[in-house]
C-alpha cells in the first residue's frame, strides 16, 4: 500500500505548488529592461536640381518602403534625385551605397558620375547636382565624401569635390 500513497503525496505537492506559483507577484521595485530599436536613418525629404536652387520633395511611399526594409540606407532616396530629375546627371548614373563611419557619410557612386563630357556643362549644373545628394544626406553637421568605384572622387568638371563636403544650405529654395 506505500505504493499508492507515493501518488497521492505528489499530486498534494504538485497542487500546492501551483498554488503558490500562481499567487506569486513580481516585487515593484524590480527593473525591467527595456529595449528600444536604434532609430532608422530613412530620408523623407530629398532636394532635387531645378532652375538655380535645390527644391525639397518628399521622397515616394515606395522609396520610404524600401529605406525601412533594407534597415534606413538612403541610397533609395538618392537614386529618387537622379531619375526626377535625370537631366542634372550622366546617362546611367546611380548611387551604389551610402556607408556612415565616424561622422563621415560615404557615398558610393557608379563609374558614369565620372563622365567629363557630362560636368563640362558649366560649374552650377555640377554644383547643383552633387549639392542636390551632398543636401539629402548631410544631416546634423555631417560631412559628405563621394567616391567611384572605391577611390574619393577630386573634381568634376570645375568643381573641387577633393575634400568631405558639408550642406550647403544657401542652395535650398527660398519659400
Amino acid at each position: 500500500m506505500k505504493i499508492l500513497s507515493f501518488p497521492r503525496r505528489f499530486a498534494a505537492l504538485l497542487a500546492v505548488g501551483t498554488v503558490f506559483l500562481a499567487s506569486c507577484q513580481p516585487r515593484e521595485d524590480t527593473q525591467q529592461a527595456v529595449v528600444t530599436p536604434a532609430p532608422l536613418k530613412v530620408i523623407d525629404t530629398i532636394f532635387v536640381p531645378g532652375d538655380d536652387a535645390l527644391h525639397p520633395k518628399k521622397v515616394s511611399r515606395s522609396t520610404l518602403d524600401t529605406q525601412l526594409r533594407s534597415g534606413g540606407n538612403p541610397t533609395p532616396a538618392l537614386d529618387e534625385i537622379i531619375k526626377t530629375a535625370p537631366q542634372w546627371f550622366p546617362k546611367g548614373a546611380r548611387v551604389e551605397d551610402v556607408k556612415e563611419n565616424s561622422g563621415v557619410v560615404t557615398v558610393l557612386l557608379s563609374p558614369q558620375f565620372g563622365n567629363e563630357k557630362h560636368w563640362s556643362k558649366g560649374e552650377r549644373i555640377t554644383e547643383l547636382a552633387i549639392y542636390s545628394l551632398v543636401n539629402t544626406v548631410a544631416k546634423e553637421g555631417k560631412k559628405v565624401e563621394l567616391t567611384i568605384e572605391g577611390k574619393p572622387m577630386t573634381t568634376l568638371g570645375q568643381f573641387d569635390a577633393s575634400e568631405p563636403l558639408e550642406a550647403n544650405l544657401d542652395l535650398n529654395a527660398k519659400k
